[in-house]
């Protein structure tokens, strides 16, 4: 009798640990900005004000995989803030992102750029408050653009080389951007004018093709957000997989609504199937 207590004893512990080390060290870790953390607009007042929630994209993917998680994306987060830790809210210290990583992680997906570049801003020519902005012929909005995502690579390229470093064995997921404004204006919630829709849409795919190619030079996956997110933009009602400039319901502008971000983890999931 006594060798089975200590035989059982013996199991609860590395059970134990084995539960402990799972908690510590999942399976998958999500890093990047606000488009991995469901943001709304009440939650980024909780917690550690990164704004994470349920109808982000990475808790369902680790759900559609079976698979442990831990997600540290934060609102705001630039390539620095996941390297180095960043100020939300100028109220709470978040640590790197990049120390949730370890050689015992699988997965990681990381969605990140948009405000290194300061995207909303860089487009703002497309979409005044009344008329046609004619951003399409505002060379200096191209300028500003170009030397945007030329900056660009070289961070993400040092946050690939990190993930990598820290977690050699994880295949890891850049998460394209883009998919908000179609080919149609609708106010309020798409303010360009038709004539600026193909120049919005060329700098979603410039950008995303500086993602692209950053994942591929870092021999990491690419997921294309935009593409099947056509006919899905903020124009698109009930089937929008965005929000533009009108808040509806706690969605915050210019972010993933739920059903984007389902769709987003399933293009993920798609893509980890290939």
């Amino acid at each position: 009798m006594r060798n089975l207590v200590m035989v059982v004893s013996l199991v609860l512990t590395v059970l134990g640990a084995g539960v402990a080390t799972a908690a510590d060290d999942p399976y998958y870790v999500a890093l990047g900005d606000s488009r991995a953390t469901g943001v709304t607009w009440t939650s980024v007042l909780f917690g550690d004000h990164c704004g994470r929630t349920a109808d982000a994209y990475p808790p369902k993917v680790a759900a559609a995989l079976g698979v442990s998680y831990r997600s540290v994306a934060c609102v705001a987060a630039t390539t620095t803030d996941v390297l180095e830790g960043q100020r939300v809210l100028l109220v709470n210290s978040v640590p790197p992102q990049v120390d949730a990583l370890s050689e015992r992680t699988r997965l990681v997906t990381l969605s990140i750029g948009g405000n290194d570049i300061g995207w909303s801003s860089l487009i703002s020519p497309c979409f005044p408050l009344i008329g046609d902005g004619r951003c399409r012929t505002d060379s200096a909005m191209q300028a500003r653009i170009t030397s945007a995502l030329t900056d660009l690579s070289p961070k993400l390229d040092r946050v690939l080389a990190e993930i990598h470093r820290r977690s050699p064995a994880a295949r890891i997921v850049v998460v394209g951007h883009g998919g908000y404004f179609g080919a149609q204006r609708c106010f309020p919630d798409a303010r360009m004018s038709e004539a600026d829709a193909p120049t919005v849409a060329a700098f979603f795919a410039d950008f995303n093709r500086t993602l692209a190619e950053a994942a591929e030079r870092a021999a990491a996956d690419y997921v294309d957000i935009a593409g099947p997110a056509v006919g899905h933009d903020t124009c698109a009602g009930s089937a929008r997989w965005f929000l533009g400039d009108w808040p509806r319901g706690d969605t915050q502008t210019r972010h993933p609504t739920p059903l984007g971000a389902t769709n987003m983890a399933r293009l993920v999931v798609d893509q980890l199937a290939s």
